[in-house]
């Protein structure tokens, strides 16, 4: 995701008026309504408004959303008008014997995790879930070999051409096959990072299967996780992800690194304040970043580690078996 500066600029551009407390006031305090560009909203993320069409509600979380979990219990009436909502907040019961789910597009279903809703927490106590996006690129390989030597298992949310070159290329289908080998997870993140309500059902189905057609040339089967990028998919898009068979994953904690590149210590304390023993943990970062690879992921581990916590990869925090992470 694209960093964000412009409430620096507004709060530089307060002082300069000579207005008082500028630093406390929110980034829309003149004017602008809009979500930010990664889709967060509220209080505590400057201020900012959903969009009054397409994604009206701001989440307890401080996202944009136009279904249930968005619209309902922990609704920030201040930042969008908390009304509507189709889908039901989701959850899952860990530890249960996983159970089929009938598919209504064609696609089998297995387990007990559920199908074309956001999922925003592991629900195995005492875990964190690293996930990345918007890779692969030329950290990548240097971020699995610092995975490698912590043993940790994380999840990838690949995009089809992002940044740098496309997965297809023999570099990046030879990074697929690494991570798959080394029993990390791969989740698909689109094709092309598209904000996923502006486009028809058709085009959001192209870009998950062009995902899957890249993805399965590398390690022989294709994914049935995603991530919308920005986190921006209606009950239009979930409809499409539950008839082709994907688990939404969101996220609970948001170290924000990609606005932090030049100062990624602000993002570590930000991940540090957000995971406690005991918690649940489904953590974004970027592996397009030097500064997340070099410096954030090592001390996330070893903060993580030093309160006890143990790593997962999605699915596994789930509980889901491995076998239903792809299709073949």
């Amino acid at each position: 995701m694209p960093s964000f500066t412009s409430s620096k600029f507004l709060l530089l551009g307060a002082a300069v008026l000579g207005l008082a407390n500028a630093s406390a006031l929110p980034a829309n305090i003149f004017g602008r309504q809009a979500a930010t560009p990664d889709g967060s909203c509220g209080a505590s993320n400057g201020g900012y408004k959903c969009p009054t069409d397409s994604y009206k509600c701001c989440s307890q979380y401080g996202w944009c959303g136009d279904t249930d979990e968005y619209c309902g219990t922990g609704c920030q009436s201040g930042y969008g008008t908390c009304s509507g909502g189709s889908t039901t907040p989701t959850t899952s019961a860990g530890g249960s014997t996983p159970t089929d789910t009938p598919s209504t597009g064609g696609r089998s279903k297995p387990g007990s995790v559920p199908y074309g809703s956001f999922i925003y927490s592991c629900n195995t106590p005492n875990t964190v879930a690293l996930t990345f996006d918007d890779g692969p690129f030329i950290y990548t390989s240097r971020l699995l070999d610092i995975l490698s030597s912590n043993g940790v298992k994380a999840t990838f949310f690949v995009n089809g051409q992002n940044w740098g070159e496309p997965i297809t290329t023999a570099t990046n289908q030879a990074i697929l096959a690494r991570m798959n080998n080394e029993g990390h997870q791969i989740g698909s993140h689109t094709w092309s990072h598209p904000y996923l309500s502006s486009l028809s059902d058709a085009d959001v189905t192209s870009q998950m299967t062009m995902v899957e057609s890249a993805v399965s040339s590398a390690i022989g089967k294709y994914p049935t996780y995603m991530r919308p990028p920005y986190f921006d998919c209606g009950s239009a898009c979930l409809n499409v992800m539950n008839n082709l068979g994907y688990h939404v994953i969101h996220a609970n904690v948001d170290p924000q690194d990609y606005a932090h590149t030049a100062d990624i210590q602000t993002a570590l304390n930000s991940y540090s304040s957000a995971i406690s023993a005991g918690g649940s943990y489904i953590v974004l970062n970027h592996d397009v970043h030097q500064t997340t690879v070099e410096s954030l992921v090592q001390n996330e581990i070893d903060n993580a580690k030093s309160k006890g916590l143990t790593f997962a990869t999605v699915g596994e925090c789930l509980g889901d078996p491995a076998a239903n992470w792809y299709r073949n």
